[in-house]
């Protein structure tokens, strides 16, 4: 069976909830226990700001559009594997 590539994130800094200061989600919580073949990617922002970039150039976004990138890069891969593995199977 084929595995999910999964990508978890965390903020680096706190948020502010009832006038305490507190981590969301930690680096430590940011992936499910056990969980093979994963990555985690620090994003530079309190848990209210994590996915509001203010640009293209912002580390954050750059991280996060790396990894869809290469996931992108992968399912295209792999649906042209499959189209060439029907076409093979199909010829016979």
């Amino acid at each position: 069976m084929e595995r999910f590539e999964m990508v978890f994130c965390y903020e680096e800094y706190d948020t502010v909830i009832l006038g305490k200061h507190m981590l969301i989600v930690p680096q430590h919580s940011a992936a499910l226990p056990g969980a093979a073949d994963v990555q985690v990617i620090s994003i530079p922002s309190n848990h209210s700001n994590m996915a509001k970039f203010l640009s293209e150039n912002d580390s954050g976004f750059k991280s996060v559009y790396r990894s869809l990138q290469s996931m992108r890069a992968k399912a295209n891969a792999k649906v042209q594997d499959n189209w060439w593995r029907w076409e093979y199977s199909n010829s016979q």
